[in-house]
């Protein structure tokens, strides 16, 4: 009871809420209990700080040290190190987006007349746009020849020469 007429008295004399005031209270708490451990120097749960800094600044310094052979063959300040000065030394570094996969060849022949788009797209230089042409041109032409292939739009003499060895009609 005693603590609700402390707080009735502070309300009226500051002019805030009871809610504030316990906010204000819980706030206050907290300051005074880090400055006393602050002032007790407490180190939580035994960690080492110094030695935690240290072993995170070793790990930094030896991944430099890897980086420095596998990029351009400098050290972190950008000089040129001598050991990696030959032309055979010097790894190119991955690159964080590389080039697009290569396009895996058919294993077995694709029947033009049966083949579904996923199947067409296995195929070398047709992507997406010619499967779809090769499938509406076989709904209204029916393949008689691997030949007729070339009657498609985008279709020429050179890429039907990439694509005859992995296609038949059945």
């Amino acid at each position: 009871m005693k603590s609700d007429k402390i707080i009735a008295s502070l309300q009226s004399f500051l002019g805030v809420t009871k809610s504030e005031i316990i906010f204000a209270i819980i706030l206050l708490c907290g300051l005074l209990l880090g400055v006393g451990l602050k002032l007790f120097n407490y180190k939580p749960s035994g960690i080492d700080n110094e030695r935690r800094s240290l072993e995170i600044y070793r790990i930094l310094d030896s991944l430099a040290e890897a980086n420095k052979t596998t990029f351009i063959g400098t050290d972190m300040q950008g000089n040129v190190d001598s050991a990696l000065a030959k032309g055979d030394t010097i790894i190119k570094s991955a690159s964080r987006y590389p080039d697009k996969p290569a396009k895996l060849l058919p294993k077995e022949k694709i029947n033009l007349t049966t083949a579904s788009r996923v199947q067409l797209m296995k195929l070398p230089g047709v992507g997406e746009k010619t499967a779809d042409l090769i499938i509406q041109y076989r709904a209204s032409h029916p393949f008689r020849k691997i030949e007729d292939l070339m009657n498609i739009k985008g279709i020429g003499a050179k890429k039907f020469g990439n694509i005859k060895d992995y296609i038949e009609i059945k």
